[in-house]
């Protein structure tokens, strides 16, 4: 499953080429986000930000929140990356993770960990952004192990865009299979 996720990633990225567009770094985005997990489809919201520095980092930031029969469950990352230059980029990725279930009346289930990504970014038409990554993530009592995403912008001029992301990770007995839709404003 591991080399499959990776083979599929990578393949999704052959075919960016350095077409018009420029990567931004800099962004806020926001929308509906679905995560089934333990059997349970989680329906909420995220919030997603990224600020460049220097020439090829940036740091990045985000909150996915849903709920299911009065369980809330909240996944958390705050990170720092780096890019390569050029239309189509790879980049590297690391992050501190927190995910949470609340069940209500004071009991809930919380862990602190990590996450480590690669991937590639770039434009694959003259307003369609697309990505994949692959990442593994252990975030202790929520598992470890491997996952892999892709996501598309459509960029209706240089400060709005749309935006569909699906992203999988395999930790064991926590599969957390999450897909978005929202709107992105560039800065």
């Amino acid at each position: 499953m591991k080399r499959t996720l990776f083979a599929l990633a990578l393949a999704a990225a052959l075919p960016m080429s350095a077409q018009a567009g420029e990567v931004n770094y800099n962004f806020i985005e926001a929308g509906y986000a679905s995560t089934n997990v333990i059997g349970g489809d989680f329906n909420g919201w995220n919030l997603d930000g990224s600020v460049a520095f220097g020439d090829n980092f940036y740091g990045f930031a985000g909150h996915k929140t849903g709920d299911e029969s009065s369980i809330d469950l909240n996944q958390t990352h705050l990170g720092f990356g780096w890019h390569s230059s050029g239309n189509a980029q790879w980049f590297a990725e690391a992050s501190w993770v927190r995910n949470e279930l609340d069940f209500g009346g004071g009991s809930s289930d919380e862990d602190d960990g990590y996450s480590v990504a690669g991937g590639v970014r770039g434009f694959l038409g003259d307003n369609f952004e697309g990505n994949v990554k692959v990442n593994y993530t252990d975030v202790g009592d929520f598992g470890d192990g491997f996952g892999a995403s892709v996501a598309g912008i459509y960029h209706f001029n240089d400060t709005w865009g749309a935006y569909a992301s699906y992203d999988y990770s395999d930790r064991g007995s926590f599969d957390f299979d999450t897909w978005g839709l929202g709107v992105r404003a560039s800065f």
